[in-house]
């Protein structure tokens, strides 16, 4: 989603084995800092998914990882890919 104005965006799935996630400290301490203070948010790869909604990945994303999702509008609602989309990704090598 790197052009706001489009009317059409691409959302592409990533796929990351577990083993290569981990937590975001930047979002979460963001989330400590301007919380009414009543949730006890941790450091945890799971407290960045429920608070921080994402997480970093340790490592390389390789092209063959990356896939696209879909094609939605800007009410993200899903609609049919445009007349001539992108290239699919590069295969493994």
């Amino acid at each position: 989603m790197g052009y706001p104005s489009d009317k059409i965006f691409v959302i592409y799935a990533v796929e990351v084995p577990i083993c290569d996630l981990k937590p975001d400290p930047d979002k979460l301490k963001n989330k400590r800092m301007w919380s009414d203070g009543h949730s006890a948010i941790g450091s945890s790869l799971a407290d960045s998914f429920i608070y921080g909604g994402g997480a970093r990945v340790r490592g390389t994303i390789w092209p063959y990882q990356i896939s696209v999702y879909g094609y939605f509008d800007r009410s993200y609602h899903r609609i049919e890919p445009p007349v001539s989309p992108a290239p699919p990704p590069p295969s493994r090598p």
